[in-house]
């Protein structure tokens, strides 16, 4: 599973090719402070961000230029998973969810599992 978790993905965004693993989401979030999120939101390392904000600064794109759903299909291909917006979120101390509850089903969060660094 490890090996898994080292493998590079890639991905297209704007016309530019992408490499990444899923450290490097761990890595483009550290330091990173949240912006609003207006729909979709992701967990890694136990703190909610925009999924557009995340994409961005894991590929130095301008947030501007991404699509909430070129974001949600980027994230998808590092495993992520679905969960409500308005879920509420327990981390354990290495920021990895523990449980859930689903308030509203109309507004996705998405969840990186292993993300967190």
């Amino acid at each position: 599973m490890k090996a898994l978790a080292k493998m590079p993905v890639k991905f297209t965004l704007r016309g530019r090719a992408f490499e990444k693993r899923k450290e490097d989401v761990s890595q483009a979030a550290k330091g990173l402070n949240p912006g609003r999120i207006q729909k979709y939101s992701t967990v890694v390392n136990g703190t909610r961000f925009p999924i557009r904000q995340l994409v961005s600064a894991l590929t130095s794109v301008p947030a501007i230029e991404i699509t909430s759903q070129d974001a949600y299909r980027i994230l998808q291909k590092f495993g992520s998973r679905s969960l409500s917006r308005n879920s509420e979120i327990e981390c354990d101390a290495l920021g990895k969810i523990i449980l859930t509850r689903k308030f509203n089903r109309r507004r996705p969060l998405i969840y990186l599992p292993g993300a967190a660094g």
